[in-house]
């Protein structure tokens, strides 16, 4: 079995074969649109951006009451549209949260909230500094 290199953006394909595009970055490496090297759609990537800051808070309180309903919703959002605005990284981890919500699985749930809050934390926003500089 081959070691996996990380591709020049610091993300390493996802081990299994066959399956979509989705990679996985090295952890704490920035999460970069796809689609940051688009200068016309760079002001709805950051829109994206913004609106994904605001969901988070509106989950941290929903997380906090219990309110699965509310998580899965925010869950299949992201799902949708993370992969749409070239945050490809998101869906993997937002299809899980969804149907952690769902099954009510609060432990699983609580765990795929705090991975997507760290990775956000990451994210490269077109026309900003990275979050590592």
């Amino acid at each position: 079995m081959s070691a996996k290199v990380p591709a020049a953006s610091g993300r390493v394909p996802s081990p299994e074969a066959g399956t979509s595009a989705q990679v996985t970055p090295i952890a704490g490496a920035p999460i970069t649109s796809r689609l940051a090297d688009q200068p016309l759609l760079q002001p709805i990537v950051r829109k994206f951006v913004g609106r994904l800051r605001e969901r988070l808070h509106d989950v941290a309180r929903a997380e906090a009451s219990g309110d699965l309903v509310e998580i899965a919703g925010f869950a299949h959002w992201l799902k949708g549209l993370a992969g749409s605005m070239g945050y490809d990284y998101f869906t993997g981890p937002a299809l899980e949260l969804e149907k952690a919500a769902k099954a009510g699985d609060r432990a699983r749930t609580e765990q795929l909230i705090g991975e997507i809050r760290l990775a956000a934390e990451r994210i490269v926003v077109p026309g900003e500094k990275s979050p590592a500089a």
